[in-house]
């Protein structure tokens, strides 16, 4: 009895554990040669569980998310057992579409731009799109500013109207000495 207790808690313990990648789970980035059927064959896993892991439904990869949590059995080999290829990270397929999975805003030509400045070091990529983001980021906020600052000022014209029978100053011109239209900087009501 003792043996099936002690076997209780280290279950317990185990699964209070947070999950460690490469241990519990892989993460893989669709590529676009991937498909479901070889992603589930690669990585010895049912199809159901595929999906509800990730949240998505049916067999199309475009309607899944970038990057796929792949849960593995014990000592890491695949769900229905046996040993799972791991993606190759190197290739620089992989890298091209790792860095547009994580920057989804950027096409494919800027993310190319990016690996091929750094070398093809994804790491210093990312970073540089990271840095790249948060500057146009600064820049918006400053833009927007200006924006608001400006929408404060409302400048007004004001055409003043003038009677037809005006009085004359004998000078012909009807009494008119200044100009009809008028220029007011009203102050912003907020």
């Amino acid at each position: 009895d003792g043996d099936g207790e002690g076997k209780e808690q280290q279950q317990q313990q185990e699964e209070k554990r947070p999950a460690i990648e490469g241990e519990h789970y892989l993460m893989h980035t669709i590529l676009p040669t991937d498909t479901f059927s070889g992603l589930c064959l690669r990585y010895r896993i049912k199809p159901h569980v595929l999906r509800r892991i990730n949240r998505f439904s049916g067999s199309n990869l475009r309607l899944a998310p970038h990057s796929l949590i792949i849960p593995l059995g014990p000592n890491g080999e695949g769900l229905n057992g046996g040993t799972v290829r791991v993606q190759d990270t190197s290739c620089p397929e992989f890298k091209l579409h790792a860095l547009q999975a994580e920057f989804p805003s950027l096409r494919h030509a800027e993310c190319k731009a990016y690996l091929e400045l750094a070398d093809w070091d994804l790491e210093e990529a990312k970073k540089a799109a990271a840095d790249d983001d948060a500057w146009e980021c600064e820049e918006e906020a400053k833009r927007l500013e200006k924006e608001r600052r400006e929408a404060r000022k409302k400048v007004v014209d004001v055409h003043v109207a003038v009677p037809v029978d005006a009085p004359s100053d004998g000078k012909g011109d009807g009494g008119l000495t200044e100009p009809l239209l008028r220029h007011f900087e009203l102050p912003c009501v907020t």
